[in-house]
Order: C-alpha cells, then structure tokens, then sequence
C-alpha cells in the first residue's frame, strides 16, 4: 500500500465496477468485477463521499476537522491510510483530473471521531466478513 504524498490527491471511481449506496451513516460499496461488498464506519463514508466526487484529501481533512474537532495531522494520516487501502482494492484510482468538487455538506455539531474503517464481505450470501 502506498500513501498518497500529497494532500491535494485527487480520486475517482470506476462507476462501471464499483456501486455505491450511503444508507444513514454508512456507506455500502459494491465491487461488480469481484462480487466484493464493503462496508465503511462513518468517518469512512465521509471520506468516501468527498472522494467519489473528485475532492481532495485536504477536502476530506477539512471536512472532518469541522465535524469531529481532531487534529488536522491525526485526519490527514487516518485519510490517506484509508484511501490508499481503498486503492489497493481497487475502489478509487488517483487521477490528475480535478472534477467539479462539490463537496457535501455536514451538520455543524461535533461528533466523536473513530478513525476510518471498512468491512470486506467476500461471500455475501453467508455474511461471512474478512478483516
């Protein structure tokens, strides 16, 4: 896994393998081409969310400084773990091509921070999850 060196790393999906729904807090990812189906905590589908829309790390740490409080360092090396984990599965490529970054908008009250996070589901129908 490599991290991203910069923080203005911007991100795509493959929206012809990977399906993705936000069901309250979490997002449910599909990955068409190997059946995988992942499951990310909250500050993951924020991350997510922010990223699938071709922001930037630096949108994603802003994002998550406003609604958690915690230290932009501590964001900005739990984000760019997470997206290069979601890399290596092959959820998000880096691209040169900046999209048109709307970045979601969150509610102002502060929440409690857990770094991000995901769940691999390899065989849907038996619920069987791998770490």
């Amino acid at each position: 896994m490599t991290l991203p060196e910069r923080s203005d790393t911007v991100y795509e999906i493959d929206s012809g393998r990977v399906v993705c729904r936000i069901i309250g807090d979490e997002a449910v990812i599909l990955e068409t081409g190997t059946g995988c189906c992942y499951s990310f905590n909250r500050s993951g589908t924020e991350i997510w969310t922010i990223l699938s829309v071709g922001g930037s790390l630096k949108d994603a740490v802003s994002a998550l400084r406003a609604a958690y409080g915690t230290p932009a360092e501590v964001l900005l090396k739990d984000a760019a773990q997470f997206a290069a984990s979601l890399e290596t599965e092959g959820l998000l490529r880096r691209t040169d091509r900046a999209k048109g970054r709307a970045v979601p908008k969150r509610s102002s009250q502060k929440k409690s921070y857990e770094p991000p996070a995901f769940e691999k589901y390899l065989e849907i129908r038996r619920g069987r999850s791998v770490a």
